[in-house]
């Protein structure tokens, strides 16, 4: 079964393709038919001179040259929760798709810290309240 976040699904898994004598490299999209693909083990459409890397920086195939390892690093592996994993959106571009990211990363840990405050301030109240019930009583 196929893990709910992994590189095949995520926006940041391109393709860089070495062009030229002096080795300069083009940055691509990876099409969804291609991805489809990939979830099935098919890397047929994978050109010479091409790999690929997590354009966050998580991993890159050009300093892991084991291609025997691309289906469980691309496909087998399950992202969530220690990865910049952000689903795949056809046609953005990676600077706004990483800054868009980064928004949801943030706005998902203020939410966090929100209710943490919120139920900081519930169990502060519940003590104050015992407090002043066992002084009531004490007098």
């Amino acid at each position: 079964m196929l893990p709910k976040k992994c590189c095949a699904e995520c926006h940041f898994f391109v393709r860089e393709i070495v062009t030229g004598e002096s080795a300069n490299t083009i940055v691509m999209e990876i099409s969804r038919e291609h991805r489809d693909a990939a979830k099935v083990g098919d890397w047929s459409w994978v050109r010479h001179l091409e790999h690929f890397k997590c354009s966050y920086g998580v991993w890159d195939e050009m300093y892991m040259a084991d291609k025997a390892t691309r289906q469980l690093r691309v496909v087998d592996t399950n992202r969530r929760g220690f990865c910049f994993f952000w689903r795949f959106r056809p046609g953005m571009f990676q600077p706004a798709a990483k800054e868009l990211q980064e928004r949801e990363s943030a706005r998902k840990q203020a939410s966090i810290e929100h209710w943490l405050t919120i139920v900081g301030l519930w169990v502060a109240g519940a003590a104050l309240f015992v407090d002043v019930i066992l002084r009531l009583k004490g007098q």
